[in-house]
């Protein structure tokens, strides 16, 4: 029997929804799937596989009198890595006058699929893949590093954990140096935890020095900050910081994100919102800006995104810094924890980020970047009420039609590792799903015109 009190409360619950929805835009300005025809183990397994990543790399070739622009991307399934090419519309790379763009001839699909796979790393099961240069490194549920070039379908080079770990308790991520001379790669197992440098060009895969990381069990995320200065997000809710170039395991910095002064710039101050005094979470996720290398973002389990300039922190000098003003604050929806955040290598300003729902948030801080030089020479300033921040700041999400929170991985690095952008064609992103579903799409954000009408 359902109480009056809980239809009540149902309907105001989707009556909320409704309105959220409608702030944030849900129609594609391209979209296109793919089953791939060597997903037959996944099917055999009753359709789910956990274990799939993807990741677009940075070919590109024009086809003007087809319409088209040709891509690919490495899409792992277990211990194989395979390279899938990928037609998109030209008109979603270059900006063409609509009489000079040619209607899309597509080469039978959207997607080429390989008879074999590109890369094979042998009884290991991928959940991370990154390109720097010709050269792909891919981390494995065991913790190993493998490296891949185009010499060989096996691994060139192969680290193995120093933590010793099973499959179930293995947790580890790495990150490259944009120079891409340094991976540093860390471990949790049950007795330590440890961030490892390791050398990426002279003498490839060797550790060069290893950190012991005290007063955690975890790391959670791991991220350079310089071509030298990284820091991990770790379990027990602090961000530390080190340099490849030090000696001491000692972090350089303590950073305490969701235990400094909650009053940002922008967006904190406001009766209007309701996730004002809630509990802000545990770190779960960084990431760092591409092109301002200054700039970071924290994500919490609790669905708390903040971005920060690192010069504020540093500006004191001091070890341990509890209290800063983060540049703004987002929130996902219905307390959605964060696994992951990927900025754009295009636009400084547009970042994602990636749910434990599966979820798929794209944000745009153009409107609070607009709105400060505005209020910049005005004798009063008017605080950004988080609503407005939330509704111009979010501009798309991604759900797959729901089939993304259908079948989510456990894994945070996996269901992190199962959303890519492309470097060199703006907005377009990749997901893969827990039954190896591909899709490749770029929203559609809305017409300049009607962008102008609205403001």
């Amino acid at each position: 029997m359902i109480m009056a009190t809980d239809i009540k409360t149902n309907k105001v619950k989707n009556e909320e929804f409704k309105i959220w929805k409608k702030s944030v835009p849900s129609l594609y300005e391209h979209i296109a799937c793919l089953q791939p025809s060597f997903n037959s183990e996944i099917e055999e397994k009753g359709g789910i596989s956990h274990f799939n990543t993807v990741l677009f790399n940075q070919s590109i070739s024009e086809f003007s009198e087809k319409g088209l622009v040709s891509t690919s991307l490495y899409y792992s399934q277990g211990s194989n890595i395979y390279e899938i090419k990928v037609q998109l519309p030209l008109g979603t790379y270059k900006v063409i006058d609509t009489g000079e763009l040619s209607q899309p001839q597509y080469d039978g699909s959207c997607f080429g699929q390989p008879d074999s796979p590109k890369w094979v790393f042998e009884g290991e099961t991928i959940i991370k893949m990154e390109i720097y240069s010709s050269m792909l490194i891919a981390l494995s549920t065991t913790g190993k590093l493998a490296w891949f070039d185009s010499s060989s379908k096996n691994p060139i080079k192969v680290l193995a954990s120093e933590v010793a770990s099973t499959e179930e308790q293995s947790s580890s991520v790495f990150d490259i140096s944009s120079d891409g001379k340094y991976v540093i790669l860390s471990e949790s197992g049950k007795a330590v935890t440890k961030v490892s440098i390791i050398d990426n060009k002279e003498k490839l895969g060797q550790i060069l020095r290893v950190i012991t990381v005290a007063g955690t069990k975890r790391v959670l995320d791991i991220k350079f900050h310089t071509t030298t200065l990284f820091s991990a997000v770790c379990d027990d809710n602090v961000q530390k910081f080190w340099d490849v170039r030090g000696t001491d395991n000692e972090p350089l910095l303590l950073f305490y994100p969701n235990k400094a002064n909650s009053s940002s710039s922008y967006g904190n101050e406001t009766e209007d919102s309701d996730n004002v005094g809630e509990d802000e979470g545990n770190l779960s996720a960084i990431e760092v800006s591409k092109i301002f290398d200054t700039l970071f973002i924290t994500g919490s389990d609790t669905g708390v995104i903040k971005l920060w300039d690192l010069r504020s922190i540093t500006a004191s000098n001091a070890r341990e810094v509890k209290e800063a003003n983060d540049i703004v604050t987002f929130y996902q929806i219905e307390n959605d924890p964060v696994v992951g955040i990927q900025f754009s290598t295009l636009d400084p300003q547009c970042f994602v980020t990636v749910g434990k729902s599966g979820n798929v948030y794209h944000w745009d801080i153009t409107y609070l970047i607009n709105e400060a030089g505005t209020h910049e020479n005005a004798e009063e300033h008017e605080e950004i009420s988080q609503e407005d921040l939330q509704e111009h700041c979010l501009k798309f999400l991604h759900t797959g039609g729901g089939r993304r929170s259908a079948s989510t991985p456990e894994n945070p690095v996996l269901l992190k590792s199962s959303v890519t952008i492309h470097p060199q064609i703006r907005d377009i992103v990749g997901t893969v799903d827990g039954d190896g579903f591909l899709t490749v799409y770029k929203g559609f954000y809305g017409r300049k015109d009607d962008a102008v009408e609205s403001e």
